[in-house]
């Protein structure tokens, strides 16, 4: 799988080297499909690598690996200046409706402070970081790597969809 993400994405390859991919069906709830783990992750059971967890044990195929592309999108924000360039640029096209449907995200979120896969307690992340580390990424990754119900595909404006055809065809790029 992370052969196919690298051959199709190779600029991927330059910035993100996943260790692991770690089956975990026991975690599984309803919505969760998986997650990125940094290396550098405080909060990591997986401390000091890189690892994808994936949670839905129906996930295969295409969409496991679109999946999987799309969380590795988590690890490039300042790692990649070009690729942070194109981000800065989406997050500045924002509209305000959009921020609300980051700001309904964000709540929904906090409510639940404890990680159903860990039961670690989550110390409260202000609305900024939030925003930064998961719901920017998500709005990007809707685009860049829609799932098999592709629910996002009505949230953006032409203008945010030639910045993300732009980050795209980035990750395409060799390097």
């Amino acid at each position: 799988t992370l052969n196919n993400i690298y051959t199709k994405y190779p600029r991927l390859k330059k910035f993100i080297q996943i260790d692991d991919i770690v089956f975990s069906p026991e975690k599984y709830k309803k919505g969760e499909q998986l997650e990125f783990h940094h290396a550098d992750e405080d909060l990591s059971p997986f401390k000091g690598r890189t690892v994808i967890e994936i949670y839905n044990p129906n996930l295969k195929g295409e969409w496991l690996e679109q999946a999987i592309f799309g969380d590795m999108l988590h690890g490039l924000p300042n790692k990649d200046p070009e690729f942070t360039e194109l981000r800065s640029q989406f997050n500045d096209s924002l509209e305000d409706w959009q921020m609300q449907t980051a700001n309904e995200m964000y709540q929904r979120q906090e409510a639940g402070k404890k990680s159903p896969h860990t039961n670690i307690e989550y110390p409260p992340r202000d609305f900024d970081k939030a925003f930064d580390v998961s719901i920017l990424d998500g709005f990007i990754r809707g685009y860049i790597a829609p799932d098999e119900n592709d629910e996002w595909r009505n949230f953006y404006t032409d203008e945010q969809k030639g910045i993300l055809d732009n980050m795209k065809n980035l990750l395409q790029e060799e390097n």
